[in-house]
């Protein structure tokens, strides 16, 4: 039995469990087009994160955020992948290394919480996905 546990907000830190990847049908895009979907929390403010599935596909990256987030914060979002000037894996405040960073083109920051073994996954799919 596979269980997902999003990450939470405790008195301003963030904690996050480890997700065990399922299979989930993603609004809007084809199946065909996912390359890689992985359950992972988005950061807003540096603080704060709200829960959904990051989602690689032929051409972006798309941040789905789950429906209960989406009625507080609507913040759905993608990234082309030719947009993308950089992807770092870093560690979050605790030292664990679950944290993606994307740098854009035009400046922008993005920040992703997954687990440690489906964020290097992530990454590769990621880089092969942008050759």
């Amino acid at each position: 039995m596979q269980i997902l546990r999003p990450g939470i907000l405790v008195i301003g830190l963030i904690c996050t469990a480890a997700c065990t990847p399922r299979a989930v049908s993603h609004k809007n895009i084809p199946a065909k087009q996912v390359l890689f979907s992985t359950p992972a929390s988005a950061l807003r403010f540096g603080i704060l994160s709200y829960g959904g599935y990051l989602i690689l596909t032929n051409d972006q990256i798309v941040f789905e955020a789950s429906p209960w987030w989406i009625s507080i914060y609507e913040r759905d979002l993608a990234i082309n992948l030719d947009d993308i000037d950089k992807v770092e894996k870093r560690r979050d405040p605790f030292g664990r290394p679950i944290r993606l960073v994307v740098l854009t083109k035009q400046g922008s920051k993005y920040k992703f919480t997954i687990s440690r073994q489906q964020r290097s996954e992530f990454y590769d799919a990621l880089e092969q996905a942008r050759k």
